[in-house]
């Protein structure tokens, strides 16, 4: 009877969780450092420390789709930014180039990584110095209205911190343009 009760709980989350929503344990979420919203998952959130007299930085993350349906990334806010904008950088001929993107797709089952040299979100007109270990607030707000309030960590420049498989890990690359490939 006991394994009854544990199959149909299985097939209950199985199909909670293919019409995108989540159950989860608040503990658990916190010690993995995700933040979610309603079939979407934010995973090592972070922006490298500005240059002394600069006030504008970059926001990086990966950002999973584990609803059933298509995801659209419109704007991102943050209060400790007077502007934060959706960006793409490529390298073409040895150039690095910069584009603003008007939003994200993110198709279910999918994870777009916001990382240095492609996705990121530009942020410009720091409010306040951040300092290497702050943390700041922003909002990844959706086209169909959803918004998921994330949590930055300030990281060293140069370090770049990376998920794969929920493991979270720092490394330190040489991130100048001459070194992109």
């Amino acid at each position: 009877m006991f394994k009854k009760y544990l199959v149909l709980l299985a097939l209950a989350m199985a199909i909670f969780q293919s019409f995108g929503f989540t159950i989860s344990n608040a503990e658990s979420d916190a010690a993995n450092a995700n933040q979610s919203g309603r079939g979407l998952v934010v995973e090592t959130a972070w922006s490298p420390a500005s240059a002394p007299g600069m006030n504008t930085s970059a926001l990086y993350f990966s950002l999973t789709n584990i609803g059933c349906l298509t995801a659209v990334l419109e704007t991102v806010e943050s209060p400790g930014f007077r502007h934060a904008h959706l960006h793409k950088s490529s390298l073409s001929d040895g150039i690095t180039t910069m584009e603003s993107v008007a939003q994200v797709e993110i198709s279910a089952g999918q994870t777009a990584y916001f990382k240095p040299g492609g996705l990121h979100v530009m942020l410009m007109g720091a409010t306040r110095s951040f300092e290497i270990g702050d943390q700041f607030k922003v909002s990844l707000n959706f086209q169909d209205g959803r918004k998921i309030a994330v949590t930055a960590k300030v990281t060293a420049p140069g370090a770049v911190m990376m998920s794969d498989g929920g493991s979270k890990h720092q490394h330190d690359h040489d991130l100048s343009p001459m070194s992109m490939n």
